[in-house]
């Protein structure tokens, strides 16, 4: 989710969607690269933190990282 969208912020949904739809893993994504708002998105649950533009090769080490995240929570079962 965007940083700055209309209504609320990333931040909160972040928030929201945790409580929505618990242990989903969601990755923020702007335009801007402040320290202090990935660490603040990170307390708020995010998984992954993206700068925009978006590069393919760090959207898809985020898609392997939910992946392997996922794979290691099913073989703890």
């Amino acid at each position: 989710y965007d940083m700055r969208m209309r209504g609320m912020n990333g931040f909160e949904a972040v928030s929201e969607i945790d409580s929505r739809v618990p242990g989903i893993p969601v990755a923020l994504m702007t335009g801007e690269r402040d320290i202090g708002a990935v660490l603040t998105g990170f307390r708020s649950g995010a998984f992954d933190y993206l700068t925009k533009p978006i590069d393919l090769a760090e959207l898809l080490a985020c898609i392997d990282r939910v992946a392997s995240q996922n794979q290691q929570i099913r073989q703890q079962r």
